[in-house]
C-alpha cells in the first residue's frame, strides 16, 4: 500500500489571527488505500478532500506535523518534495482519465439552465447544468457515475447532429 506525504508547508490563510499552520498532504495510489491509512492514523473522514470533485485527481487528506510523522514512521509513507508530488498527480491524471467513449456529449443548449445554479444531485455543489431528465448534474459527475454504473441510462449523450456541410 504505497502512501505519500509531501513536505510540510506553512498555510497562513488557515489561521489569520495567529501564526501560520504547518501541514502537508497524505496521498495513496487508490482512494481505498488512502481511507485505510487515514483510519490507522485516526484522521477523521471529514478531513478527506476532493478539490476537483469525484472525477478529479487531487484527492487527499491534509495532515499536521504529528500525523505526518506517524504516517512516515508507522505506515512507511514515502516523503515527496513538491516536484515529485506534482509528477504523482500528473501520473494519476493520465491513469485515471476516462476513456473517450465515456465522455458525454452535451452540446444541446437544454443542458444549461439560465435561471440559476442548483445543487448537483451527485456532489451537492452548485451547477447550472441539467441532464436530459432535468436533474442538476455536473457533466464530469455524470460521467463518473456512468463509469461506476455501466449499462444504466440515467445520464446519456445528445443524439448526433447531422452536418449541413458536404465534406466529400
Amino acid at each position: 500500500m504505497p502512501l505519500y506525504v509531501d513536505d510540510l508547508a506553512a498555510y497562513p490563510d488557515l489561521a489569520p489571527e495567529g501564526p501560520p499552520i504547518k501541514g502537508c498532504h497524505l496521498l495513496a495510489d487508490t482512494r481505498d488505500e488512502l481511507h485505510t491509512a487515514a483510519r490507522h492514523l485516526h484522521v477523521p473522514r471529514t478531513w478527506f478532500r476532493e478539490p476537483d470533485g469525484p472525477t478529479g485527481v487531487r484527492w487527499h487528506y491534509p495532515l499536521g506535523p504529528q500525523h505526518r510523522t506517524r504516517a512516515v514512521r508507522d505506515l512507511g509513507a514515502l516523503q515527496l518534495d513538491r516536484a515529485a508530488l506534482a509528477e504523482l498527480l500528473r501520473t494519476r491524471l493520465r491513469d485515471e482519465a476516462p476513456p473517450a467513449r465515456d465522455i458525454l456529449d452535451w452540446h444541446d443548449s437544454r443542458h444549461w439552465d439560465p435561471t440559476g445554479d442548483q445543487p448537483c444531485t451527485l456532489c451537492d455543489k452548485p451547477t447550472p447544468l441539467r441532464a436530459h431528465n432535468g436533474e442538476a448534474a455536473h457533466k464530469t459527475c455524470a460521467e463518473a457515475w456512468r463509469a461506476d454504473h455501466p449499462g444504466e441510462t440515467r445520464f446519456v449523450s445528445d443524439a448526433p447532429t447531422r452536418s449541413t456541410t458536404d465534406h466529400a
